[in-house]
């Protein structure tokens, strides 16, 4: 019942034109079965390919992401891969700019605050073999993005490693 000018009228609730809802209030075994376990395999890849730090994606967005972190991951690919190539000749003991003389004089101009003014993992060991372990930790995670497993935790690892690099080297990174 309507009135003239649009509004519902006073006797009508706003929920009238829903259809009713049907309530049982029994339930049958035979109609609920709990769901099969899983295998642990299945709880593994499960576990990985859940975006437990972003949420659910929304369907209409999953291939503008899809393709949006595979892309991201081949550039980190290369960059990983590029400054893994120089890294002996330019941040290496032996390089243009060591790291290692680098973090000394930094560490001696500054303080305990050094660590939150140049975040980078090189403050426990800034030796040849971490520099290219921190490389090939990179190159490992942007694969694993590009193959779509535990993004969230890739780009959070993607995101230190590379920190670490460029607070070690910014004037070639």
């Amino acid at each position: 019942m309507k009135e003239s000018d649009g509004h519902q009228a006073a006797s009508e609730s706003p929920g009238d034109d829903l259809p009713p809802v049907e309530s049982s209030t029994t339930s049958s075994p035979e109609q609920e079965s709990p769901p099969e376990p899983l295998s642990r395999y299945e709880r593994i890849h499960r576990l990985l390919r859940r975006d437990f730090l972003v949420g659910g994606v929304s369907p209409r967005y999953f291939i503008t992401r899809w393709i949006f972190l595979r892309f991201l991951g081949i550039i980190h690919v290369i960059a990983f891969l590029s400054i893994w190539v120089q890294l002996s000749g330019l941040i290496g003991s032996r390089g243009i700019a060591p790291a290692n003389l680098f973090l000394e004089l930094v560490q001696s101009r500054t303080g305990i605050d050094r660590y939150w003014k140049l975040p980078t993992l090189c403050w426990l060991n800034s030796s040849d073999w971490f520099l290219h372990a921190i490389c090939g930790f990179g190159l490992f995670f942007a694969v694993v993005l590009i193959l779509g497993y535990a993004p969230p935790l890739c780009l959070a690892m993607l995101y230190v490693l590379y920190l670490s690099l460029v607070s070690v080297a910014p004037d070639f990174l």
